[in-house]
This record gives structure tokens, C-alpha cells and sequence, in this order.
């Protein structure tokens, strides 16, 4: 199998002194699902930072055999990021502009820019908001953008940090469904055990900046006795 994410002895401290990642060693296929679940602090998001090198910790960090720290700009153009708070992502005047800023990035024609921009936010449910002002919209509604300004991009691998928080059930199902039909690898940090369930074929648990367990999604689910274990049942 094809290797898209390398990741070995993977350590991170934060400038308090607060050891939040220790000893990451971890390895993702191309066309993977990976759930990555556990307490609040236990290093998710801190862990998802890295894979496009927005954080840069102490070890060797590859995707699709490039080194994070040394490929900056091609890893970002191959992982597409959702923040969890959409407010960290969206920044631009319009939802057409932050939705755009990407593929303008990427030196693309006008016509493929619209093209994208359109089929990214039709897939979101979100194509009549294109002049709408980001900032005006609700919590729910600026997560969809969120994921549309990453879709619009066509990334090889999506990371994802709480995709489901805050949506209603219509959008959480269509989400849900949406993603596990996209065919690209995708690394999903979350809560929801049900869309972990739908979506994902592997699980990684963390638990204070460590990888405690790392197996098939079934053999997760059906180890009571682990999930008690980190408060996930």
C-alpha cells in the first residue's frame, strides 16, 4: 500500500513549556479514513497542525514523501485543512472571495475558478451564498464554507478538526454522507462516534499527547473495555 502520511517520534511543546505531542510515530494510506478521537487536551488538533506545517515540532514529518518543513507550499496545494472555529479560516469580504482565494492562489483561469468555486459550494449546500459576507452568517453556516474554500482546492488528502460541531441534523447527515463518498484520504479529528463510524476505516486514540491505541474501526468499537478507558463509550 501507498503511504501518503509518515510520521516518526513526532514531539511538540508549546513556548509555556507544556508537552502536548510525545513520540508520534504513525503511518496513513492513500484512501484512508482515520478517526482520530479522545479527551479534550489530548493533542488532536496539535497533531493536525502538523500535517500541513502550520506547527513544526521535533521529528520527521512526510507527506506523499515530502518533507513538511522543507515543501511548504506543495504540501498546502496536497492538504486541504478545516479549522475547528470557521472564524479561523474565513477572512476574505465575501464567501465568493474566501471560497476563490484559493484557486486564485494556484494561478488558475477565471473559468476554472468560478467552476470550482461553484461545484465546491453546491456541494455544501451553499451555492445561493456567494455574495453573502461571511462574518454575517451562523456558526453552522460558515463551517460549510469553511470546508468549500478546502473542497475548492481538489486536495489529495483532507484533515478535518470537529467537521460535524455545531451543524443541524440535515447538514451533519449530508456532511456525513458527503465525505465518506469522497474519494481522497481523510484525517478527521471529532467527538461524533457516529460519524467516526460511517466514515472512518481506522482509529487512533490520544490521550495526553500520546497515541494509546491505533486499530480498525470495528475492533475499536466492539473494546468496551477501552473506550471506558478514555471516557469514549
Amino acid at each position: 500500500m501507498h503511504k501518503v502520511i509518515e510520521i516518526k517520534n513526532l514531539n511538540y511543546t508549546y513556548p509555556d513549556g507544556t508537552l502536548a505531542l510525545e513520540n508520534i510515530t504513525l503511518d496513513i494510506f492513500k484512501g484512508d479514513s482515520v478517526g482520530i478521537i479522545g479527551p479534550n487536551g489530548s493533542g488532536k488538533t496539535t497533531f493536525l497542525l502538523h500535517l500541513n506545517g502550520i506547527f513544526n515540532g521535533n521529528s520527521s514529518v512526510k507527506v506523499c514523501g515530502l518533507s513538511v518543513s522543507e515543501n511548504l507550499n506543495d504540501i498546502r496545494r496536497k492538504v486541504g485543512l478545516v479549522f475547528q472555529d470557521p472564524d479561523d479560516q474565513l477572512f476574505m469580504q465575501t464567501v465568493f472571495d474566501d471560497v476563490a482565494f484559493g484557486p486564485i492562489n494556484m494561478e488558475l483561469e477565471s473559468g476554472e475558478i468560478q467552476k470550482r468555486v461553484d461545484k465546491a459550494l453546491g456541494s455544501m449546500d451553499m451555492g445561493d451564498y456567494k455574495e453573502r459576507i461571511s462574518h454575517h452568517l451562523s456558526f453552522g453556516e460558515k463551517k460549510r464554507i469553511s470546508l468549500a474554500t478546502v473542497l475548492s482546492m481538489n486536495p489529495e488528502i483532507l484533515v478535518l478538526d470537529e467537521p460535524t460541531g455545531n451543524l443541524d441534523p440535515k447538514h451533519r447527515k449530508d456532511l456525513i454522507n458527503f465525505l465518506r463518498d469522497m474519494d481522497v484520504t481523510k484525517v478527521i479529528a471529532t467527538h461524533d462516534m457516529d460519524m467516526v463510524l460511517s466514515i472512518c476505516n481506522k482509529i487512533v486514540i490520544m490521550d495526553k499527547g500520546r497515541i494509546a491505541a491505533l486499530d480498525a474501526t470495528e475492533n475499536i468499537f466492539r473494546n468496551n473495555e477501552l473506550l471506558r478507558l478514555y471516557n469514549l463509550d
